[in-house]
C-alpha cells in the first residue's frame, strides 16, 4: 500500500538513515509503513484529541517522536523527507502547514503528498458529499460497524462489475486494483475516511500544483493514481533524491 502510494515518485529505501517526518499521523498506520525503511529518527505530527490512541498504537516504532499539535503549528530545521498522505485535502487552509514543511526540510530535502482528485470524480465527489451529511451525524462507533459490513458491499460490487459488465461501472478498476488487496482493517479505513471527516476538498492538478509551488518548492512532480488522486512530489532546490524503483 505504502509503495502504491509513492507510485514510483520516490524509491522508499532512500528512508533509510534519514530524518523524516509524518504530518497527520492519525491512528498512526502510516508510521508503522514508514519504519520498515528504517529511517534514523521519525517523527509524527498529529493535533486530534485522540493522540493517545496515536501512542499507544505505535509504541513498537523505534526512534519514533510523536508531537501532539497540527501541521500548522510544528516546524523543525533540519528534516530529510516529509510525508503527508491523505491529510492535506481534509485541511481547510493548507498553506501554512506546507510553508511550515518547506522551511522544516534541508536544502535539497523532499516532500511528498497524497490528496484526492477531482478530475473524472464529479458525480462521486457531490454523492459522496450528500451522503457524509448524514453519516458525519453517527457517533463513530456505529459508523465503524457500518464501515465494516460496507467493505464486503464494495467488494462484491467491483466483482459483479468486472464479471457481469466488463468493469464498465464507475470505480471498478479501483476496487479490484486497489481496494481489494487491502486488508480488512485498511478497507474499513479507507471507507471511513470518506464518510467521517468534516471537511474534504477534491484537487485539480493545478491546483495543488499552485500549492506547493507558493509555499516555495522549486520542482514538482506529480502523478494521477489509479486516475482518482493525486501523488505529487516537491524538492527544496535541487535534489537527488532517486525516482525510479
Amino acid at each position: 500500500m505504502f509503495r502504491d502510494y509513492l507510485c514510483n515518485l520516490i524509491n522508499p529505501n532512500e528512508i533509510s538513515g534519514k530524518k523524516v517526518l509524518e504530518v497527520g499521523s492519525g491512528s498512526g498506520r502510516i508510521l508503522h509503513m514508514i519504519s520498515r525503511y528504517k529511517p534514523k529518527l521519525l517523527i509524527g505530527v498529529e493535533p486530534s484529541v485522540g493522540f493517545s490512541v496515536l501512542a499507544a498504537n505505535t509504541i513498537t516504532i523505534p526512534n519514533l517522536q510523536l508531537i501532539n499539535k497540527s501541521g500548522a503549528e510544528y516546524r523543525e530545521s533540519d528534516l530529510d523527507i516529509t510525508f503527508s498522505l491523505g491529510v492535506i485535502h481534509h485541511i481547510k487552509n493548507p498553506e501554512e502547514t506546507i510553508r511550515n514543511i518547506y522551511d522544516s526540510l534541508i536544502p535539497g530535502g523532499t516532500f511528498l503528498c497524497w490528496v484526492y482528485g477531482l478530475e473524472n470524480k464529479r458525480i462521486y465527489v457531490i454523492s459522496r458529499y450528500l451522503i457524509s451529511k448524514l453519516t458525519r451525524l453517527l457517533p463513530d462507533t456505529y459508523l465503524d460497524k457500518i464501515c465494516h459490513h460496507l467493505t464486503w458491499l464494495v467488494v462484491k460490487y467491483g466483482n459483479l462489475s468486472a464479471k457481469y459488465f466488463k468493469s464498465r461501472f464507475p470505480a471498478t478498476t479501483y476496487i479490484q486494483n486497489v481496494f481489494e488487496p487491502c486488508g480488512d482493517m485498511e478497507k474499513k479505513y479507507i471507507i471511513f475516511d470518506q464518510l467521517n471527516p468534516t471537511y474534504s476538498k477534491y484537487y485539480r492538478e493545478k491546483e495543488i500544483r499552485k500549492l506547493l509551488h507558493e509555499a516555495g518548492f522549486s520542482e514538482v512532480k506529480i502523478v494521477h493514481r489509479h486516475k482518482y488522486s493525486w501523488t505529487a512530489m516537491a524538492f527544496k532546490g535541487k535534489s537527488d533524491m532517486k525516482t525510479e524503483f
